[in-house]
C-alpha cells in the first residue's frame, strides 16, 4: 500500500491531459483532474503551481504526477509507464533520455530518482542488482539538493524495503524511521507498519507487537489512516499466533477479511489471508494454511511481494502434505517470478 506518497505516481493513471498544452506549461495531476500553469516551489510536502486563477497548493500525498515544459518525452513516458507498473518499460524510456540542454533543476531531480526508483522496484522483484538500487537511491536522499523534493519519502521507503531484502534490519528501521518526518500522520503511521513489519520477519515480536499497537492506538481516522490501520491490525494478528495467541490472532485476520471489500481493496487481501495463513501454521493446522495461502495465489495475486510470500508457504505446505509435483510448480513460480524477492532465497 504506497498510494500516500508521490512517486510522480503509484496507481492507475487516472484523467486525461492536453499534449500541446502540456508541452507549453507545468502541470500537476491529482486523482480525476489536471492542474496547468508553472511550478513555482517544490517541498517534500507540496507542489505550488501558479494557473490562470491565481496561485494554488497540492500535497504530494494527492499527486499522481508532474510534468515540466519542454520535458523529453521519454521522461513522461516513463512516469506513465511506472504509474502502471511496467517498470521494464520505464527503464527503458529513462534509458533514452540525453541530458544535454537540460538545465531545469527539477527536471534532473525527477530523472535522478526515477532511475533510481525503476532500478529498485525492479531488484525487488526480478533479481537485479539491488546494493546498485541502494547506492542510487542513497545518492538522491543524501544530496543536499534534493533534501526537499516531493520524492524524497518515496526514495527513503525504497530504501527500507531494500535493506531488508538485503537482510539489514537495522538500515531497514532507519529508512522506515525518516516517514517519521513527513508531515502527514498516515506516513509516519505506515512507517511504523514498515517497521513492525520487519522486525517481524525477523522474529522480534514483543518490538512488533508494539510498533503495530502504536499504530492502532492513534487517533487518527481519515481514509489513509484507516487503511494504514487494517495492516498494523493483521500484523498484530500474525504477533500473537507467533506468541502462542494462534485463536486471536485467526480471529482477528478473519476479522479484516469478513469487513472489508476484496473487491475493493485486493492488495489488502492479499495481505490478510497471508497473515491468516501464517495464524494458521502457528496453530499446527496445514490444510486450512494451505487454504489461505490459495487465496493470494488464486485470486489475489496483484502484489509481488504478497504473492511471493504466498508461494513460498505453499511450497512448503505441498511437500507436507504429499504433493510433490505442486511444490515444485509453486517453487518454480516463485523463483521464475520473483527471483529478486527475500522469498525467494528462503529454502
Amino acid at each position: 500500500m504506497r498510494p500516500w506518497i508521490c512517486v510522480a505516481g503509484i496507481g492507475l493513471l487516472a484523467g486525461t491531459t492536453n499534449p500541446v498544452r502540456a508541452q507549453q506549461s507545468d502541470s500537476v495531476m491529482e486523482r480525476g483532474s489536471t492542474t496547468f500553469g508553472t511550478i513555482t516551489e517544490i517541498t517534500r510536502s507540496q507542489v505550488s503551481l501558479e494557473t490562470n486563477q491565481g496561485k494554488k497548493q497540492f500535497a504530494v500525498p494527492d499527486i499522481q504526477k508532474i510534468t515540466f515544459k519542454g520535458e523529453p518525452r521519454e521522461l513522461r513516458n516513463a512516469r506513465d509507464a511506472v504509474l502502471r507498473g511496467q517498470f521494464e518499460n520505464a527503464r527503458s524510456e529513462l534509458e533514452k533520455i540525453s541530458l544535454d540542454g537540460l538545465t531545469r533543476t527539477e527536471m534532473l531531480q525527477d530523472i535522478e530518482f526515477y532511475k533510481g526508483f525503476v532500478e529498485g522496484r525492479l531488484a525487488l522483484v526480478g533479481g537485479g542488482d539491488k546494493a546498485a538500487a541502494v547506492k542510487a537511491l542513497r545518492a538522491f536522499v543524501e544530496n543536499p539538493g534534493n533534501q526537499q523534493s516531493l520524492h524524497y519519502f518515496a526514495a527513503v521507503e525504497l530504501l527500507g524495503d531494500l535493506a531488508v531484502a538485503l537482510g539489514s534490519l537495522d538500515n531497514g528501521i532507519k529508512y522506515y524511521g525518516l516517514l517519521a518526518e513527513a508531515p502527514w500522520p498516515a506516513a509516519q503511521m505506515k512507517g511504523a507498519v514498515l517497521e513492525g513489519n520487519a522486525l517481524l520477519a525477523n522474529a522480534m515480536h514483543p518490538a512488533a507487537l508494539a510498533k503495530f499497537d502504536s499504530v492502532l492506538a492513534s487517533p487518527v481516522d481519515d481514509t489513509r489512516a484507516r487503511e494504514t490501520k487494517l495492516l498494523a491490525t493483521l500484523g498484530r494478528a500474525v504477533c500473537l499466533a507467533a506468541t502462542g495467541q494462534t485463536e486471536a490472532g485467526i480471529a482477528l485476520a478473519s476479522q479484516v477479511i469478513a469487513e472489508n471489500d476484496s473487491q475493493a481493496k485486493p492488495v489488502l487481501f492479499a495481505r490478510a489471508y497471508n497473515a491468516l495463513g501464517n495464524c494458521y501454521l502457528q496453530a499446527k493446522q496445514p490444510q486450512d494454511a494451505l487454504l489461505a495461502f490459495l487465496h493470494v495465489d488464486l485470486l489475489f495475486n496483484q502484489d509481488p511481494d504478497a504473492h511471493a510470500e504466498a508461494l513460498y508457504h505453499l511450497s512448503s505446505l505441498w511437500r507436507e502434505l504429499n504433493h510433490a509435483e505442486r511444490a515444485l510448480q509453486a517453487r518454480g513460480m516463485l523463483e521464475d517470478r520473483y527471483s529478486g524477492s527475500p522469498w525467494a532465497n528462503r529454502k
